[in-house]
């Protein structure tokens, strides 16, 4: 007697029916495989996602966006070692927000892919490069010049240092910076000259950018005291900047500064710029 469903218990029917059903999906996942495209947005969540699932060989060129990934879903427990490659991420899609806390782990993403590019993203190490280091160098026992009363004297800059900044320069007692934020740490003398401060002035848009510490130094006696300009700033455009001191009372000679006459060189004006 030939087998039909006619005479198959129900049971039989309903086991047949799901294995024609499963044989036929596994053929239409064989044949049309999931893409990127066929996953509606914010569909991937943490309770989707089998503990270590995500490996490389499991995900296409550029097929992480953030459209795709809910916010702290990525975690340590769903990245296999290395599974993180530098071509299955586009360009800027990986946020903070995406990311759980300690999901990053050292196991997970390949050697190669932690570039100098990538590096310099990083917050830390910003010190570490793009400074410009510049100062007032004179001859051992050259004095650091007089001071004007009541005055902003132009600090006299005209030594480079360190220039790691593309586009800065020194010239003329001037610092010419291009766009861009930057942190500032300068210092200079005062000598008999009561009250001083610095300041950091934008020549090109005759504004004031940092105002420095105020000090005394009486104005009688030798008593030098330095003043301190500390902080960040940014430029929108190239600017030409100036380091300015302003002084109370004149002094001849001295007044910017008294040399050590140690034998070196004598150093007043100090300016450290990075660009962060």
């Amino acid at each position: 007697m030939a087998l039909t469903s006619g005479n198959l218990p129900h049971a039989e029917i309903d086991s047949v029916a799901r294995n024609d059903f499963n044989d036929a999906m596994a053929q239409l996942d064989a044949a049309f495989p999931l893409q990127t495209a066929d996953i509606g947005n914010l569909q991937v969540t943490e309770a989707k996602i089998a503990a270590l699932a995500v490996t490389a060989a499991k995900l296409a060129a550029d097929a992480v966006e953030t459209a795709k990934i809910k916010d702290l879903q990525v975690t340590a427990a769903k990245l296999a070692t290395d599974a993180v490659e530098t071509a299955k991420i586009k360009d800027l899609q990986v946020t903070a927000a995406k990311l759980a806390a300690d999901a990053v782990e050292t196991a997970k993403i390949k050697d190669a892919n932690v570039t100098d590019e990538k590096l310099d993203k990083l917050d830390k190490g910003r010190f570490e490069n793009a400074l410009l280091h510049v100062q007032d160098q004179k001859d051992a026992g050259t004095a650091g010049g007089a001071s004007e009363a009541t005055t902003w004297n132009t600090r006299t800059l005209n030594t480079v240092l360190t220039n790691e900044i593309s586009g800065a320069s020194l010239a003329s007692n001037q610092i010419t910076l291009p766009a861009g934020t930057y942190m500032i740490v300068a210092s200079a003398p005062a000598n008999k000259v009561a009250y001083h401060k610095l300041k950091l002035y934008n020549v090109t848009d005759a504004t004031d950018i940092l105002i420095g510490t105020s000090e005394y130094t009486t104005d009688s006696t030798f008593v030098v005291t330095r003043s301190w300009v500390v902080g960040r700033f940014t430029l929108a455009a190239q600017k030409t900047l100036e380091i300015r001191h302003y002084t109370c009372a004149s002094y001849a000679l001295e007044g910017l500064g008294i040399a050590t006459n140690a034998g070196v060189i004598e150093v007043y004006t100090d300016c450290q710029i990075w660009k962060i």
